[in-house]
């Protein structure tokens, strides 16, 4: 029936008779004969008909008080006439042996929200919690021909500038967020919509100065020598230095061909931050005059943006070989530079064979710096005008731990 009946009714409310010729005795008996009920031929005694009728009439009472509203005993669960019903509270789960409590599909009747969930009160919307086993309290996925993210969280509130539309809290030792890419996007992508403040902030919260800095990456997992080759990039044709940016090499070629090399990144003003250059193409010396290949400076005087005085640790890395036309026999020197000159001994490579790579590296090494600039280079020469050596793949890295 698609309209709830208007009406119920109740009969022989008394227990005892106060009218007739039977005054005082009870107005509902059972039937004494269960299995034939009322036999053709007897009587219908009243009180076997009160007593149907009566839990007829509580049964009626108790299915018109359902509802379809969220009242606290509404007895039975009704939808109103678009199908809708509203619980004030529900507990599922038991003993079943499905896959699942709960499933809950779209409508046919239109393109909707599948699951509405609101709270004005001031307590949470959703509390989903594992306690035990490996499961996530959410998966969320976007499967087939879907174009919508995963997780999509918004705050709207303007009255709350600060409180942010995802808080994740560790208390153990893992990350709070991780995010994995496996196709050619990117694994985060932070877009700031307006000129209200940086689209990414990283803050250390921490009692004393991080000793790995406000921002930490990783190293290269194939190349530990340029620990930001390919980590961090910098949107092609934009220049200069601006509050919370990123500053890294331009994104105009596969590992640094092409276009400028160097970089440098900082988190915030007392945090960790890098200053990195790197040239990976072949570079050839042949007349036995030493040769500039990479450098960097650090300046703590310098304001734009410059470099916080403190501890750096400074890397070189660099790859030598002969050129296909030197001799055999011929040496490739590598010179480390600092401030002072040559970092450590001048490295004087033999080679028994031409188009054979051999590595060179040095440090990390500890330098404080004040004042500026501070040059860092690798510079290298054959040891013979006319024979030929090749370098490549050059770095330096300097790493600050102050702040």
């Amino acid at each position: 029936m698609a309209t709830k009946p208007a009406g119920f009714f109740t009969v022989a409310t008394l227990d005892d008779f106060d009218a007739g010729d039977r005054i005082g005795d009870p107005t509902k008996i059972a039937f004494p004969d269960v299995p034939n009920g009322l036999i053709p031929g007897d009587p219908a005694a009243p009180e076997h008909l009160n007593y149907a009728f009566n839990i007829l009439g509580d049964w009626s009472v108790w299915l018109f008080a359902g509802s379809n509203l969220a009242g606290l005993d509404s007895h039975i669960i009704e939808t109103d006439s678009g199908g809708a019903a509203f619980v004030a509270a529900a507990t599922l789960g038991g003993t079943g042996s499905g896959s699942f409590t709960l499933r809950i599909t779209e409508n046919a009747g239109a393109t909707a929200v599948v699951i509405l969930a609101s709270n004005s009160s001031g307590g949470d919307v959703l509390s989903a919690t594992v306690t035990g086993g490996a499961g996530n309290p959410i998966d969320a996925k976007v499967e087939g021909v879907g174009t919508g993210a995963a997780v999509l969280a918004r705050q709207n509130n303007a009255a709350a500038p600060s409180a942010s539309a995802v808080d994740a809290l560790v208390t153990g030792n893992g990350p709070a967020i991780v995010s994995e890419a496996q196709g050619t996007g990117p694994a985060v992508r932070a877009i700031r919509k307006d000129d209200g403040g940086p689209a990414v902030s990283c803050e250390s919260a921490g009692v004393t100065a991080p000793s790995r800095g406000t921002l930490f990456l990783e190293p290269h997992a194939t190349n530990p020598f340029a620990p930001l080759d390919g980590d961090v990039w910098k949107v092609p044709g934009v220049t200069g230095f601006g509050r919370g940016q990123l500053r890294v090499r331009d994104l105009d070629g596969a590992d640094g061909g092409g276009g400028a090399g160097s970089m440098g990144v900082w988190a915030t003003p007392g945090g960790q931050g890098f200053e990195y250059d790197e040239s990976l193409a072949n570079v050839s010396e042949s007349v036995a005059v030493i040769k500039d290949m990479v450098s960097i400076s650090l300046d703590a005087d310098s304001g734009t943006p410059g470099h916080p005085a403190g501890d750096y640790f400074i890397e070189f890395y660099c790859q030598v070989r002969l050129d296909v036309a030197a001799d055999v026999g011929t040496k490739a020197i590598v010179e480390f530079h600092g401030p002072s000159g040559i970092i450590g001994n001048r490295i004087d490579m033999d080679f028994n064979s031409v188009n054979l790579w051999k590595t060179v590296s040095f440090g990390p090494f500890k330098y404080t710096l004040a004042g500026g600039p501070h040059q860092f280079e690798i510079k290298f020469r054959s040891d013979t005008n006319g024979e030929e050596v090749v370098c490549s793949q050059a770095r330096i890295l300097a790493r600050g731990t102050y702040g």
